[in-house]
C-alpha cells in the first residue's frame, strides 16, 4: 500500500492543509505530552485515543481549518478507576435525546453529569476513539481512528512541523491498519 496516496486524498479533503506521517519519535513525544495533563480543574486526563492510535500500522497528523469530522459517538468521558461512568460529552446529534433526561445536569454546553453515579475514586477525563469516516472507501485501508489532542499537544505538533499556530487551526491525529 502506498501511504503517500493517502496523504494525497486526505489533503484534497476541504479544510485540511496539511498531513504529516508520524514516526516513532513523534509518537513518543505525543505519548509525553499528553501523559503530563492535569487539568485546570485538578482532574487527571487519560488519553486512550492515543493508546489506542499508538496500535494502529500508520499514524498521521492533520492539520485542518477548524474541525473536520463531527462524531456522531461521545468521545469524552468522566470515570472513576472502577470503570462507573459520572458524566461525558454529548454530540450534536443527540442534543435533543440528552436535553429530554431528566438524570442529568448540565455543567457545559455539551457536557452532563449523571449525579445518581456514585464514584469511588477521584475522576478521570478520558478521550475515546473516533471513527475516522474519510477513509471508509479505502479498500486497504481499516478501522481509521482519530482524536483530537490536547491544547498543548496541538501546539507542540504545530511547532514541530512550522505550522500555523493560531487556535482556529486544529490537530487532528488519524490511526488506521492496512489490510493485507
Amino acid at each position: 500500500m502506498d501511504i503517500g496516496l493517502i496523504v494525497e486524498k486526505l489533503k484534497r479533503i476541504d479544510g485540511v492543509v496539511q498531513v504529516e506521517i508520524l514516526d516513532q519519535e513523534n509518537m513518543l513525544d505525543l505519548r509525553k505530552e499528553e501523559n503530563d495533563i492535569i487539568l485546570s480543574s485538578g482532574m487527571r486526563y487519560e488519553d486512550r485515543a492515543l493508546l489506542e492510535c499508538c496500535k494502529k500500522d500508520v499514524i498521521l497528523c492533520l492539520f485542518c481549518d477548524g474541525f473536520l469530522e463531527e462524531s456522531d459517538d461521545i468521545t469524552m468521558i468522566m470515570s472513576d478507576n472502577l470503570g462507573n461512568i459520572s458524566g461525558n460529552d454529548v454530540p450534536a446529534c443527540r442534543m435533543k435525546e440528552y436535553s429530554e433526561r431528566k438524570d442529568v445536569i448540565w455543567i457545559s454546553d455539551n457536557f452532563v453529569v449523571y449525579p445518581q453515579v456514585q464514584s469511588w475514586s477521584d475522576p478521570v477525563i478520558v478521550i475515546l476513539p473516533r471513527k475516522f469516516r474519510s477513509l471508509d472507501s479505502e479498500k486497504d485501508v481499516k478501522d481509521a481512528i482519530s482524536f483530537y489532542p490536547s491544547v498543548s499537544s496541538d501546539i507542540m505538533l504545530k511547532e514541530h512541523f512550522t505550522v500555523n499556530t493560531s487556535p482556529k487551526m486544529t490537530t487532528l491525529i488519524v490511526g488506521f491498519d492496512i489490510c493485507n
